[in-house]
């Protein structure tokens, strides 16, 4: 056999390995040629958001897309799971959550919230629902978290309890909670608004 024929044999072997590697199914696909440029394709998430890279020497370029590709995948249970590493708090909200999580009074805050607590007084405080009332629940929270760490410590927890509060329940969450957009209208008013 010349030359020739073993290069376009090889070759063909090649290709039809790419070809079979980006066309299979599963979470991820990956080919590569070496020489001029080289391509890597992958799919990532539950529907989809998908990244293309091309480079080589005649330049490059890089394109991105992601996105959720049609319904939630969340519950409301699920979207607001309080437990560590669960729920958007752990995905969709990583940064606001990672922030409260490294301040103890947010952590207190979450947990009144989440949990409930009892005040000073013996009065239960929390947990707190997504819904109008359980907007004024969550400033309940606020102010027993500032009579236990002062103004300012207490006003920075809620600040960052907030950011998270905001992007789940208001934002990622709010369209598979029933009563989240009554809450999120609620607590837009303020704690003034509450009886």
């Amino acid at each position: 056999m010349s030359a020739s024929k073993r290069w376009w044999i090889t070759a063909g072997i090649v290709v039809a390995t790419a070809l079979g590697a980006a066309c299979s199914s599963g979470s991820s696909s990956s080919s590569s040629t070496t020489g001029t440029s080289s391509t890597t394709s992958s799919t990532t998430g539950s529907g989809g958001g998908s990244t293309t890279s091309t480079t080589g020497s005649g330049g490059g370029s890089t394109t991105s897309t992601t996105g959720a590709g049609g319904e939630s995948s969340y519950t409301c249970n699920t979207c607001l799971d309080p437990a560590p590493g669960a729920g958007a708090k752990a995905k969709e909200c990583k940064a606001q959550g990672d922030a409260c999580f490294q301040n103890k009074n947010c952590v207190q805050l979450f947990n009144c919230t989440y949990q409930g607590t009892v005040d000073g007084m013996g009065n239960a405080v929390g947990p707190c629902d997504n819904s109008a009332a359980g907007a004024c629940c969550t400033f309940d929270c606020y102010a027993l978290i500032k009579s236990i760490a002062g103004d300012s410590a207490g006003q920075e927890a809620i600040m960052l309890y907030e950011a998270v509060d905001q992007c789940t329940t208001c934002g990622v969450c709010k369209d598979v909670c029933d009563g989240a957009d009554l809450y999120c209208a609620k607590y837009a008013m303020g704690p003034n608004a509450c009886p």
